[in-house]
Parts: structure tokens; C-alpha cells; sequence
């Protein structure tokens, strides 16, 4: 049966307000969409200090691995992303951030080779690159920081990291991880250290 035009403007009218009616009703879709940016390993029992933007922490594992060493990190953050060519239709996304650490030892330290991966909430994100640093010495307990930068094609993406970008884009807080190793030379003797850092609920901004 056909409409006339009245008739018909009036029955898409009443479609629109039965639409805005349902959207009312269901206010948790929103909600959900922004809970999806929580670390799987976030609980609600997280100290307010833990959610901090700035909070760092080591691992067990880490404290671990490098109780015996004499390289400390300090922290691991981000200090830029930036969409290529924008946010809107990116083809590339690059994220800058740095890595801090500090010689333990009254005398210098050889150090070299970084190679490390980054995951954003448990998610893996591929390698870091260290843009300023390949090898260098360490002067007694001096700290050292360099630059490392991590560069991901969208279209190579997996859905996972695609929900990772949702959250980028909106500045939502998440959870990065660094992996990997660092060769040392206490007293010339080259030792590999295997590394992790974790920074917990952090936003990543342009600068």
C-alpha cells in the first residue's frame, strides 16, 4: 500500500522517535564500548596509586632477572603518537617513547644492542626501535635515557590491535609493556639481560 506524501513523513517521524526511544533505553552500549580499552589484567581492587597516568612498575620477573646485575630501569613511557597522515583515515601510526635506566656499578659500564617489543594491554604490538642508541658507556651510577619508536601499518593490523587503536584515538588509559634484552659487560664480561617494564594505565597524547 502506497503513502501519500503526509502520511509518509509522519511514519518515518514516528521510526525516529521509536529509534531514539530504543537508544535511550540502552545507555550501557557506550559504557561497554569504553570498558573494552581495560587491561585484561586490570582488576577492580587496583590501588589508586596503581591507575596513576604516571605509575610505573617492574615485574616480579624483572626484579628477578636483574636483582644480580648491575642495570636498574627507571621507567618506560610514552612521550608522542602521531596518525599518518591523520586520525581519521591513518595509514601509519607512530609511537615514540622513553626507556630510562641507570648503571648500578662504581665503574663504567659497556653497554649495547637493545632489542625490545612492546604489547598494549597483553596485546602485541611488534618491535621498538631505539632511534638514538646502539651502544655507548655508562659512567659510575650515571642514568641514561634513550629514544625508542614503534611503527604499525594499519592494514596489517589484527582486530585485537584494531580495538587498541579505538582506544588510542579516544585517549582512553592503557597498559604498556616493554620485553627484551640488553647486552652488559660488568668487569668486560658480556652478559645479556633479559628485560621487562610495565607502565600501568597511561594515555598517549601528541606532543
Amino acid at each position: 500500500m502506497l503513502l501519500s506524501k503526509g502520511y509518509g513523513f509522519l511514519f518515518l517521524l514516528v521510526i525516529a522517535l521509536i529509534m531514539s526511544c530504543v537508544a535511550l533505553m540502552h545507555p550501557a552500549v557506550a559504557q561497554a564500548t569504553q570498558a573494552d580499552c581495560a587491561s585484561p589484567s586490570a582488576t577492580a581492587e587496583a590501588t589508586s596509586e596503581a591507575t596513576l597516568e604516571a605509575t610505573v612498575e617492574v615485574t616480579s620477573e624483572a626484579t628477578a632477572e636483574i636483582s644480580d646485575v648491575p642495570l636498574q630501569l627507571d621507567s618506560f613511557m610514552p612521550t608522542d603518537i602521531h596518525f599518518n597522515p591523520d586520525a581519521d583515515q591513518p595509514f601509519a601510526l607512530i609511537t615514540v617513547y622513553s626507556l630510562i635506566f641507570q648503571n648500578q656499578l662504581n665503574q663504567a659500564l659497556h653497554i649495547e644492542k637493545p632489542h625490545f617489543q612492546l604489547t598494549i594491554n597483553d596485546v602485541d604490538w611488534g618491535e621498538l626501535v631505539s632511534t638514538d642508541f646502539q651502544t655507548g658507556v655508562l659512567q659510575p651510577y650515571a642514568i641514561q635515557g634513550i629514544v625508542l619508536q614503534n611503527l604499525t601499518i594499519i592494514a596489517k593490523t589484527t582486530p585485537a590491535q584494531q580495538a587498541i587503536l579505538t582506544c588510542l584515538k579516544t585517549y582512553q588509559p592503557v597498559d604498556l609493556t616493554l620485553t627484551g634484552t640488553l647486552d652488559v659487560f660488568p668487569n668486560g664480561i658480556k652478559q645479556t639481560l633479559p628485560l621487562t617494564l610495565t607502565t600501568r594505565q597511561v594515555v598517549l597524547r601528541e606532543h
